[in-house]
């Protein structure tokens, strides 16, 4: 394995040029952005007998989205099974308030490990590759030798250059300096956008659009969506150029005469709420050519982080839309509300409880079938929601399969036996002796490596031994007393002091020190990323304070139905929100009652709305509902309001069966339905209210 560096060059705000002998990303942010993205696409050829990942490794400031949709510092970006020829987006983003003004040249490591392979980067004009772990990759050019490439260094390719791996030609997505045969030329595009920026309402962006000159002066137009205002100022490579707002909506941007090549256009953007996640658009319009850009405006404060709070009363295990299972008794569940689906009790198949309906959190879901741990089904599912949908869900003992048309899960328990097949690939795990006897040595077995455990009272010794032979076997001790408890292994030490009412301990792997007591429940914690209290009275009733290095201060409240932050500091705008969500049933009549607000970037956001349902019959369900949006900006603009109002029926003849005939003012007519269909080896009865 062997360690590779992407330089990435971060200018906040103006640039300088690159050094020739390694490909260097431009990036120039504003100085009043706290944080910024930049999105550059990457080619990567693998050639791999088994798993393999690709990781990466960037300094304080910088932080990159890995294949989990998590933004960290270190993680994987991608990985597989097999070989690949592939091109993935790498996503980069700048605490601006880490960094400060000025210029930054911040390096990435990439690390391959289990494969050899090519990294491929097309900036402007140029092409660079970069060998990983591998030292049979050459360049064969016309006139020469065989050009030999270091693993571990850049390289620039040249028109008419052939790119090889041993004796195996490579052609990477993005490159024009291939094997494959160059395809005619094309008049390039006068003007064109980058990727959009992610956007939650209220925030402030960069957005880039690229020009192609020579061009002479001339006036560039710019038109937005009512709830995408277009922000002072523009630059043109990094030079601050003359705006103003026009008739109609519309926004004028003066540019100077451009050479001959690629120039970049950065403006500013400011989102509004809007009232739906449909994407909204900004139009350019140069020299008789127009170039769109949609972008999605996120609403997770106002839409409740996408989630549905479902009341259910049942004590069996749920399986929810998203594969996860759920146990527990009563109380609620968390749903993600991604249109029509079921919640399924795995006890009582023939009672799926139906979400992404406007009454469902407004429903007491109840389950009172009981299965026994033998007992199987199979049980297809038809949804029709904005088109049509299919899921499969199927159990035979302690063997349970999920599969919709974009995920398949599969997990399975045979004897001491475990296999779990997902997104992220395939896990095997295989337990000597049975789970349940404490003391004595336990044995796993996994695809990566060989687990035991040693348990004498309160003593716990483990032992890992990697299948590859280039990874050393660890031990590690956890020692758990009445009063001292502690944890030593290879990367990591914690250490916990235990009283009657109240204890503390730290980590050093996080360099952590955390105090906490249990009646009531308060916990401090201390590292290098800041300080932070927690105070918990219950279930979703808690309150947390964060303090940051940064100097950002975050306070967040917890007190169902009430959800309440502040957010302030030095190197970032203040912002806050207040939300109320509550669902009622009482005899015939349901309801739900939303409202939030929300400050930042001084916008006013603000939303209302609620749904009231009244039982016809058992099976029928009539409901209203609507909902008001408003942006309020300071000075004499008029606040932009959208107003929305729908009514539908809801039919629900049988507990598999349901369907819904809707009318609103933004969608017009709309019609969803599901049947699940349970094929059972034994019959259960159950019911849902």
């Amino acid at each position: 394995m062997r360690t590779s560096i992407l330089a990435v060059v971060f200018f906040l705000l103006f640039s300088q040029p690159c050094a020739a002998d390694e490909p260097m990303i431009r990036h120039v942010a504003h100085r009043t952005a706290v944080e910024s993205v930049e999105r550059q696409n990457v080619d990567l050829w693998i050639d791999a007998q088994g798993p393999w990942s690709l990781k990466a490794l960037t300094p304080l400031g910088m932080a990159f989205l890995t294949q989990d949709e998590e933004i960290t510092n270190e993680g994987v970006l991608t990985s597989g099974m097999a070989s690949v020829e592939t091109a993935l987006e790498l996503q980069t983003h700048f605490n601006l308030g880490l960094l400060g003004e000025g210029v930054h040249t911040l390096p990435m490591q990439v690390i391959l490990e289990g494969a050899q392979g090519v990294l491929g980067l097309s900036i402007s004009a140029d092409y660079w590759i970069m060998p990983l772990n591998s030292d049979q990759t050459w360049v064969e050019r016309e006139g020469v030798q065989p050009l030999l490439l270091a693993s571990g260094q850049w390289f620039l390719l040249q028109e008419g250059d052939l790119l090889y791996h041993g004796e195996q030609g490579i052609c990477l997505p993005s490159s024009v300096f291939n094997v494959m045969e160059l395809p005619d030329y094309q008049e390039p595009t006068a003007i064109w956008w980058e990727s959009p920026p992610h956007l939650e309402a209220g925030d402030r962006a960069m957005v880039n659009l690229c020009l192609r000159g020579p061009s002479s002066a001339s006036e560039l137009i710019l038109v937005s969506d009512p709830h995408l205002q277009i922000d002072s100022p523009w630059l043109l490579n990094g030079q601050e150029l003359r705006g103003q707002p026009g008739a109609n909506g519309r926004y004028l941007v003066q540019l100077p005469s451009l050479g001959s090549g690629s120039h970049e256009l950065q403006g500013t953007v400011l989102a509004f709420l809007p009232p739906d996640r449909d994407p909204v658009i900004i139009r350019a319009c140069w020299r008789g050519v127009e170039a769109v850009l949609p972008i999605v405006i996120g609403r997770s404060w106002f839409d409740y982080d996408g989630m549905q709070r479902i009341q259910v009363d049942t004590d069996a295990a749920l399986l929810l839309p998203s594969g996860r299972v759920r146990s527990g008794s009563g109380g609620h569940v968390l749903v993600e509300d991604e249109g029509l689906n079921v919640v399924l009790p795995l006890a009582n198949p023939t009672a799926p409880f139906w979400v992404g309906t406007k009454v469902a959190e407004s429903v007491l879901w109840s389950s009172k079938g009981i299965g026994a741990d033998g007992e199987g089904f199979v049980l297809p599912i038809f949804l029709w929601d904005q088109g049509l949908s299919w899921r499969l869900v199927a159990k035979a003992g302690q063997v349970l399969l999920d599969a919709t048309g974009q995920r398949q899960l599969f997990r399975g328990q045979f004897g001491s036996a475990s296999l779990e097949i997902g997104p992220k690939g395939m896990v095997f795990a295989s337990a000597s002796p049975s789970p349940e006897q404490k003391d004595g040595w336990r044995w796993l077995e996994t695809m990566e490596l060989h687990k035991g455990t040693y348990h004498q009272g309160p003593w716990l010794w483990s032992l890992e031994i990697p299948r590859d032979a280039s990874h050393l076997p660890s031990l590690g001790v956890q020692y758990r007393g009445e009063r001292v408890g502690f944890r030593l292994t290879p990367g990591d030490v914690q250490l916990r002091l235990s009283y009657e009412n109240w204890a503390w301990g730290a980590r050093a792997s996080t360099r952590t020190l955390w105090l906490e007591t249990i009646q009531p429940h308060l916990r401090g914690e201390l590292n290098p990323q800041g300080l932070s209290f927690q105070y918990r009275a219950g279930e979703n009733k808690g309150v947390k304070l964060d303090w940051k290095v940064e100097n950002t201060l975050e306070f967040r409240l917890e007190w169902a139905p009430w959800e309440a932050y502040l957010r302030t500091g030095f190197a970032a705008d203040s912002e806050a929100g207040l939300r109320y969500k509550q669902a009622f049933s009482r005899g015939r009549w349901l309801s739900l009652i939303k409202a939030a607000i929300q400050t930042k970037n001084e916008l006013l956001l603000m939303e209302t709305g609620g749904h009231l349902g009244y039982v016809l019959a058992p099976c029928c369900t009539l409901y209203v509902g609507g909902t008001c949006s408003a942006t309020m900006r300071r000075g004499p603009d008029r606040p932009l309001m959208d107003l929305r109002y729908e009514a539908g029926l809801l039919f629900h003849p049988l507990p598999q069966l349901l369907a819904s005939l809707s009318w609103s003012t933004d969608k017009g007519w709309q019609v969803k339905g599901g049947i699940a269909i349970p094929i059972m080896s034994r019959r259960t009865d159950g019911d849902s209210e």
